[in-house]
């Protein structure tokens, strides 16, 4: 099998030959322990420098997508869900953009819900884990205590996904938790900034919605509540903009 039918141009850096080779490897047309082509040939075939392709085999091979063997050459390794979509998180190569990054942990959460729904509810030892933990949000907010705020939220947020005892979502949710992580921070940046002083209670009511709707397996509150979340995210960032726009 030819390492691929693209030409590319002899400008073309490194980092291009990385995304065409990682692309076979995503689509599965290079499967786990498939023999990669020699240097010389994907050189050849891509009309770039073996230097190039060199560099690209060496950061693939950092990321763990391909592993070299003795007799075998350079073949496809194992690639674990968590590890490939932190890799493409460190690698830049999802996008920076909040309200897309805010729609997708929204989603997942979303997911989740219905899975916990679907299953029964929340037992009552996840409902009062929850409910401690959605205290201490509040608690928190109102002592201005922002940082340690930040690591409970978090937690309250996996917690939802860990409740679906599904753990192929589990898996995805935290393979992206810095980026996850990292949307919750710029949230409560924003949301400080509109709703002010009301922010301790409104994040708080936010928290405590979701457990009851859980507890009470009502499908169509946690459907509001994800539309709700959707809407609110871009009423934010509308009045962020107001506010950069009224500073300037």
């Amino acid at each position: 099998m030819t390492a691929t039918e693209t030409k590319i141009e002899k400008r073309t850096i490194s980092s291009q030959v990385f995304d065409i080779l990682s692309e076979k490897i995503v689509s599965g047309e290079w499967p786990k322990g498939y023999r990669l082509p020699g240097e010389l040939e994907i050189a050849n075939e891509l009309g770039v420098s073996r230097a190039s392709v060199r560099a690209a085999l060496q950061k693939m091979q950092a990321y763990g997508m391909v592993e070299t063997k003795a007799g075998d050459g350079t073949v496809v390794a194992h690639i674990s869900m968590r590890n490939f979509l932190g890799q493409l998180y460190e690698m830049s190569a999802l996008p920076n953009d909040y309200i897309q990054q805010n729609q997708m942990k929204l989603i997942l959460e979303q997911i989740a819900k219905e899975i916990i729904i679907l299953n029964g509810g929340l037992s009552k030892e996840e409902g009062g884990q929850l409910r401690e933990m959605a205290q201490n949000i509040r608690r928190l907010l109102k002592e201005g205590n922002i940082a340690e705020y930040q690591k409970v939220d978090n937690s309250f947020h996996r917690q939802l996904i860990v409740s679906s005892k599904n753990e192929i979502l589990i898996m995805i949710y935290d393979a992206i938790a810095s980026v996850l992580n990292q949307v919750a921070e710029e949230n409560t940046r924003r949301m400080e900034i509109v709703y002010g002083s009301k922010y301790a209670d409104v994040v708080g009511d936010i928290h405590d919605g979701f457990i009851d709707a859980l507890e009470n397996g009502d499908k169509e509150a946690v459907m509001n509540q994800f539309y709700s979340s959707l809407e609110n995210t871009k009423r934010i960032q509308e009045a962020i903009g107001n506010l950069n726009t009224e500073h300037k």
